[in-house]
């Protein structure tokens, strides 16, 4: 969670195989594992957001 309360996913290292590599090891995709707090996650979005969500992760955790 942000620093101002909204729901985001934090960066992500290579974010067109996330659920290849969460496939790996036993989970679910990544679009519903986030789904549970109203967060939808399409790569190409994710992507296109990136340096907007890395600020915001800035901001929340100061990396």
């Amino acid at each position: 969670m942000a620093k101002d309360g909204s729901y985001y996913i934090r960066p992500l290292q290579d974010p067109d195989n996330v659920d290849k590599r969460r496939a790996a090891v036993g989970l679910d995709p990544l679009a519903y594992y986030v789904g549970r707090w109203k967060l939808k996650f399409d790569p190409e979005e994710y992507k296109k957001q990136e340096p907007e969500i890395e600020k915001k992760d800035k901001e929340t955790f100061g990396k």
